[in-house]
């Protein structure tokens, strides 16, 4: 994307926040119908481009 960023880690404040977790939408569509518009990569580029970062 043409972008020179650096993480930062900063340590959560939540109390026994669960780290690790894994998205399925696969109920969502079969209850719901629901169906993700974007990809991973094109819902990032989408926030980056509403937040004016060009690429």
């Amino acid at each position: 994307m043409g972008l020179d960023l650096k993480a930062e880690h900063v340590d959560n404040p939540i109390k026994n926040y669960v780290r690790n977790t894994l998205a399925d939408t696969t109920k969502a569509e079969e209850v719901l119908g629901f169906r993700a518009r974007y990809s991973l990569d094109e819902g990032i580029e989408e926030l980056l481009r509403c937040y004016g970062f060009r690429g």
